[in-house]
């Protein structure tokens, strides 16, 4: 299973008049998006909607464009295939996956806000369950969390930090790649049932190609 955790496109940039996108035709970049998300060949995906300046299109999510193009899972309300939140259960665990977490341009909080996301969701316990795992979007950087009852990751991107980033600081704390995550119905040794790997690229420069026509 595939979970994209928001923020699949760029949109059309508003802020910065388009410049720091390829095209600002949103339709343009979601079939971008759904080609290079087919290349992981999942059996089911699911969609997270995420931060409406980059996927809201005068208040229409485009990913529920991307999610029924990839024919996601219906993790949405009602008809829709998109959600802002998604709770993944197997094997007794829950997961929890959203793109919405506060951020930290200082390198020494960076596992402050993925570590607040927890305590919230714990105390919610009551009315959502016992959550076991939380992965969230939105930051551009890898960090992982654990306690002894939760795992907390902050996933990477897969975006080049642009002119915004590079404002908010003139070395942006960016890693490009994915998490993967397995499940398994019985403990290991160590008496866990969910593993995570980080599979990071090392951000070099983007690539340019020139086209004459």
């Amino acid at each position: 299973m595939l979970v994209s955790l928001g923020d699949a496109i760029g949109g059309q940039d508003r802020h910065s008049m388009g410049t720091s996108v390829w095209s600002t035709q949103p339709l343009d970049q979601i079939n971008n998006a759904a080609v290079l998300l087919q290349k992981f060949h999942a059996k089911h995906i699911a969609v997270i909607r995420g931060s409406g300046y980059h996927v809201s299109v005068n208040g229409l999510p485009t990913e529920e464009v991307l999610a029924e193009k990839l024919k996601a899972l219906p993790v949405g309300t009602g008809n829709m295939r998109s959600a802002l939140k998604f709770m993944f259960t197997k094997y007794g665990l829950r997961l929890h996956f959203a793109h919405h977490v506060p951020t930290s341009q200082v390198e020494w909080y960076l596992t402050t806000p993925i570590a607040k996301e927890g305590i919230r969701i714990a105390l919610q316990e009551g009315r959502l369950g016992k959550v076991h795992a939380v992965f969230r979007g939105h930051n551009h950087y890898y960090v992982k969390v654990e306690f002894w009852n939760q795992l907390l990751i902050s996933c990477p991107c897969w975006v080049m930090p642009g002119d915004f980033m590079h404002r908010k600081s003139g070395e942006p704390v960016t890693t490009i790649g994915a998490v993967r995550f397995q499940i398994t119905d019985k403990p290991d040794d160590l008496g866990k049932q969910i593993r995570t790997q980080k599979m990071l690229f090392p951000i070099t420069e983007a690539n340019t190609r020139v086209v004459t026509v």
